[in-house]
C-alpha cells in the first residue's frame, strides 16, 4: 500500500465516523523513516493534548491504523511502499489510556475493548496470524 491508499483510507474513515470532516487532520505527509522515539511508551505520554478516546477521531483513526497495517499498529510507524505513517500520537494516547489498545513487542494490540470499539467495521482475525477484512463501509 502506498501513501495516497493510506490518506484514502484516512480520510474515508474521518468522515464515515464525523461527516462534517472532510479529510483526516493528521498524517497529511509522508514520512521517510520511522519515528525511533515513539518506540518508548513514555514519549506516546509527553503530548499535553488530552483528547477523549470516545471521540468520533479516535474511533476513525483506529479502524484506518489497522485497516492500512492490516493488523498490530507499529509504534514507530506504519511501514507503506513509500515510506511511513506515524500513528497520532494524541489519539493513541487516549485509546492506551482507556484500555483499547496495550504497547507491548514495539506495537499497539487490540485489547478486548478495543475489538469491541472496530467490529462493527473490521474483522479480525488472529487464526490467520491477525488480519484485517472491511465489513462495513458507506459509499
Amino acid at each position: 500500500m502506498n501513501f495516497h491508499d493510506a490518506r484514502e483510507i484516512l480520510n474515508h474513515w474521518s468522515s464515515f465516523f464525523d461527516p462534517s470532516v472532510a479529510e483526516a487532520s493528521s498524517n497529511k505527509r509522508l514520512e521517510p523513516a520511522p519515528r525511533s522515539e515513539a518506540a518508548r511508551k513514555a514519549w506516546w505520554y509527553e503530548s499535553d493534548r488530552v483528547i477523549d478516546w470516545r471521540s468520533p477521531r479516535c474511533s476513525a483513526y483506529l479502524v484506518a491504523y489497522l485497516q492500512i497495517a492490516n493488523g498490530p499498529i507499529p509504534l514507530t510507524g506504519i511501514p507503506l511502499d513509500d515510506g511511513f505513517i506515524h500513528p497520532d500520537r494524541s489519539v493513541m494516547q487516549a485509546l492506551d489510556h482507556a484500555g483499547c489498545v496495550r504497547m507491548d513487542d514495539g506495537m499497539f494490540h487490540l485489547t478486548d475493548k478495543g475489538e469491541a470499539l472496530v467490529t462493527p467495521w473490521l474483522q479480525i482475525d488472529r487464526a490467520t496470524g491477525f488480519s484485517v477484512t472491511v465489513q462495513r463501509r458507506r459509499g
